[in-house]
């Protein structure tokens, strides 16, 4: 989780819209004060009315994720992060998940 609070809005801004509506729920609902609200503001911004009227659904629906759920939610969106970097490079991005460098180590 530290991991992620460490990465930045813009990483996360074009990062948000890729993930499945069901591992952003997840992910809010395992951590609503300390990356939720970040989250939201995010989703706010780049998705649908119809994808955040979803996400609320499935938040206000579904039991609380199990420590394997969110781990693999945590998961997807660390792999979105590497895909997006791939893709359009941050400088320093070595440094951005020191434990998961490798997400075989996860």
């Amino acid at each position: 989780m530290y991991n992620i609070m460490g990465l930045s809005e813009n990483v996360l801004r074009k990062v948000i819209p890729k993930l499945p509506a069901t591992v952003i729920a997840r992910l809010l609902t395992a951590y609503p004060r300390s990356i939720g609200q970040t989250l939201m503001s995010m989703l706010a911004v780049n998705a649908s009315p119809s994808t955040i009227q979803f996400v609320r659904e499935e938040i206000q629906s579904t039991r609380t994720p199990s420590f394997s759920q969110i781990r693999e939610a945590e998961l997807e969106l660390i792999k979105a992060v590497y895909a997006e970097q791939r893709i359009s490079p941050v400088a320093d991005s070595s440094n951005i998940f020191p434990y998961y460098a490798h997400p075989k180590n996860y």
